[in-house]
This record gives structure tokens, sequence and C-alpha cells, in this order.
């Protein structure tokens, strides 16, 4: 399945402040329709789950959105946190990291690189990418001050408490 059938209006490439503001405006009246959902959602203030398109799975499946951090944007809107807690239920990624897995997707030549490096390695979207991406990835993680740089850490339980 295609990106193309699926566009994300809030993922793009803008090479001056004149094509942001060119794009910001056509899609300003479609902020005031996502904001009108978002009050209309924000009644119930119960998780939520509705069918998708996820870029990091390449199929339609269901996401889960919970209210945790859900804030104002202006006083007349309560706007939820859409790019933290709308996770999908396949592969645990929430919005904000399944944007940067389209990202990479359209704009890298990701199929001829092999060695790419991440600065985390005990998450979901560390997996992720290294499973649909970068066979080759290698990461890294900052445990604390409780390790010396460079310390290899393979204890699953020790982690879990950091």
């Amino acid at each position: 399945m295609s990106l193309e059938f699926y566009p994300s209006i809030w993922l793009n490439d803008f090479h001056s402040k004149a094509e942001w503001d060119e794009y910001s405006n056509y899609y300003k009246e479609a902020s005031y329709v996502y904001d009108w959902i978002d009050d209309h959602l924000l009644l119930s203030r119960h998780p939520f789950s509705y069918i998708a398109y996820c870029e990091a799975c390449e199929r339609i499946t269901h996401m889960t959105f919970d209210w945790r951090l859900a804030g104002g944007s202006n006083s007349l809107s309560i706007n939820p946190a859409w790019t933290e807690t709308c996770v999908c239920d396949n592969c645990g990624l929430n919005s904000r990291m399944r944007a940067l897995i389209s990202y990479l997707k359209s704009h890298s030549d990701y199929k001829n690189l092999n060695n790419v490096y991440i600065a985390e390695q005990i998450t979901k979207s560390f997996q992720v990418l290294k499973n649909t991406l970068y066979p080759s990835l290698i990461g890294s993680e900052f445990l604390g001050t409780n390790y010396t740089s460079g310390d290899l850490v393979k204890n699953k339980i020790e982690l879990a408490t950091i």
C-alpha cells in the first residue's frame, strides 16, 4: 500500500518561510475542523480506538488514543496530544514515530544505507527501525550516571529499574 493513498497534511518539506506561509494558509480552515473534532472528542474523555493506516506496519490497523497529555492550544479548544498518545495497536509506535518512519521512507535512500546509528536502543521505535528499514542499525542508550560511558549492559531486569 502506498503512502500517497494516505497523505499527511502534517508531514512536509519547506524550503523557505514563503513556502510554509502558503502551506499554512491553505490548511488554516482545516485546523478549525480538527479543533472542532477534538472538542467533540473531549466530551467523553475516555480512551478510544479507531482504524487508520500505519506507515510503520504498512497496513490499516487499529490506533488507540488516550487523554493523558491533552492540553489547550487556545482558550477555545482543548486538543488531545495526537503525536504522543495515539498508538498503533500492532507496532506500538505513536504518531510522532510513525511520522518519522514515513519521512525516512519518502526522503532517504534507506535501502542503500548500511551504517545507521541512533541514540536509543531500548525503545519500540528502535526495534521497528531495525526490523523495517535498517537491519544493521546500531543504537545506544543513556542509562544514568550509575554507568560509565561505553559500559555494555545486557540485564533487562536491571534496565527496567532505571
